[in-house]
């Protein structure tokens, strides 16, 4: 493997930059070389500037690309990573009800009770946006049903307000 005999042999200085900011690491996730984001993460990499990759996480994660998503959580992208309104790639993703971004991130140890601007965490999100199955698997893994936003509302709050499919499972909660 190349990448390895760069590493290991040649001793190759795994933060060096291209003219455009961009990393080895950062090139081997937009590639989709396991093997090489595996060699470089260990070795050391980073992905780039947090700005980048926390607009390439946001998305990524509202895109429900889960093969892009996990190589950029194998490279040690944060997923907490925020867009400027502190929104995530978990907001976006329950959002628009890509359960399987949701449940890599969620695995990757994204923080249930991150708020955006707004007050809105994932959970609310899904709720506004009635994604039942991203809702159901968000309180399955400890999401508080008791968060409010910035204007005091819950997401029982939101489906009451919209009678979606998320109600009757944020009363039984």
């Amino acid at each position: 493997h190349v990448v390895q005999y760069l590493v290991d042999v040649a001793r190759a200085d795994v933060s060096v930059s291209d003219k455009e900011g961009h990393t080895a690491l950062y090139h081997a996730v937009l590639t989709g070389t396991a093997d090489s984001i595996r060699v470089l993460a260990a070795a050391g990499a980073v992905l780039g500037s947090n700005a980048e990759i926390s607009e390439m996480m946001c998305r990524t994660g509202a895109s429900g690309n889960d093969d892009m998503l996990g190589r950029l959580l194998s490279a040690k992208a944060d997923p907490d990573a925020a867009d400027y309104d502190r929104r995530t790639a978990l907001h976006l993703s329950a959002a628009e009800g890509k359960l399987g971004s949701v449940r890599l991130l969620v695995d990757a140890g994204a923080t249930l009770e991150f708020k955006d601007r707004w007050g809105v965490d994932a959970l609310i999100e899904a709720t506004k946006h009635d994604q039942f199955e991203v809702a159901k698997f968000l309180i399955g893994r400890g999401a508080s049903t008791t968060a409010e936003d910035n204007e005091g509302k819950t997401a029982l709050q939101y489906a009451r307000q919209s009678s979606n499919s998320c109600l009757a499972l944020l009363e039984g909660a």
